[in-house]
């Protein structure tokens, strides 16, 4: 699976397809998916973390 995301602030996971610019945005088909919580962000800087 390839996906693209953002963590924000540590409560707020963003995942999804979306190429993050503005044609992206508005003229593409895409889906972000927002999890809030500490699990989901915990998980997704984890993953961050051991890929970087």
């Amino acid at each position: 699976m390839y996906a693209k995301g953002a963590i924000i602030d540590d409560h707020v996971a963003l995942v999804g397809s979306l190429n993050w610019n503005e044609h992206a945005g508005t003229e593409n088909q895409e889906i972000v998916l927002e999890l809030i919580g500490d699990d989901p962000t915990t998980y997704y800087n984890c993953v961050f973390a051991a890929d970087w």
